[in-house]
């Protein structure tokens, strides 16, 4: 019964982990285990509560899925612009191209469009 309810923190914190939360049950489920040690406590009635729990926690992950997704986009984003600057910075400074397995980490200068896209010219009809 322990390896179970140990799976099932395991299970827990794995999501948790996903979600970018911190779990609330450490101190629940290690109260639990030395509960059922003692056997003060019915293993099946807090396999049942923390089983309820992961869904829960499933639910809300679910509802966090779009949020994160989009922190995740931005997360990239900042990490390929620092590694652009620190690459800059560093041709500056020693005076060469930075090459990685022979291609260059600069990026590209790309052209910046601050207004509407140019409009294609419709020929007239006659």
């Amino acid at each position: 019964m322990k390896d179970l309810v140990m799976k099932k923190r395991s299970e827990l914190e794995e999501i948790c982990r996903k979600m970018h939360t911190i779990p609330e049950v450490d101190t629940v489920i290690d109260y639990a285990m030395e509960a059922i040690k003692s056997e003060n406590v019915d293993p099946a009635i807090f396999l049942e509560h923390i089983e309820l729990h992961i869904g829960n926690v499933k639910e809300e992950a679910f509802s966090r899925k779009e949020i994160l997704e989009k922190v995740e986009k931005q997360l990239t984003a900042c990490m390929v612009e620092a590694l652009a600057s620190k690459t800059i910075a560093w041709e500056k400074e020693m005076g060469i191209e930075f090459f990685y397995d022979g291609t260059i980490m600069t990026p590209a200068p790309q052209p910046v469009s601050y207004g509407a896209s140019p409009v294609e010219e419709v020929p007239e009809q006659i």
